[in-house]
């Protein structure tokens, strides 16, 4: 095994490094004398952790046919199938860890990655206050 080759963390190892993140980043802020909101410092580790979501340029689109659909109708669909996909992923990451989420949306499509990365931020600093995994300043 190379030392380039990182083994994969758990769970509970993944949870534990982003506490002790948070834990430094919020003694380096006080020790600075600023002050910011717990979920944007949560923020920050996480990226720190993960990475920054990838910039996904946009796909030029070739103009259409109007349809006949009115805008807004018979996207429900395709919404929900993305939804539950990203709600699949979000279980993974609970399930298995975070990086085997990101490696699954990966696979997938740039644009399902960075959604996860933005939904995770939320969800996952969410769900960690709630299982009292992270502590959030009363």
């Amino acid at each position: 095994m190379t030392e380039d080759a990182k083994t994969p963390e758990t769970l509970p190892e993944e949870i534990k490094e982003l506490e002790l993140m948070l834990e430094e980043k919020k003694r380096a802020l006080a020790e600075r004398g600023e002050e910011r909101e717990h979920k944007e410092i949560f923020r920050e580790a996480f990226k720190e952790k993960f990475g920054p979501a990838p910039r996904v340029l946009p796909t030029p689109i070739a103009p259409s046919e109007p349809s006949a659909t009115p805008k807004g109708k018979g996207d429900d669909t395709a919404f929900y199938a993305r939804e539950e996909e990203m709600q699949s992923l979000v279980q993974l990451s609970f399930a298995k860890g975070v990086r085997q989420a990101i490696e699954a949306a990966r696979r997938e499509s740039p644009w399902l990655l960075d959604e996860l990365h933005d939904r995770l931020i939320d969800e996952y600093y969410q769900k960690l206050v709630q299982a009292h995994q992270i502590q959030e300043p009363s």
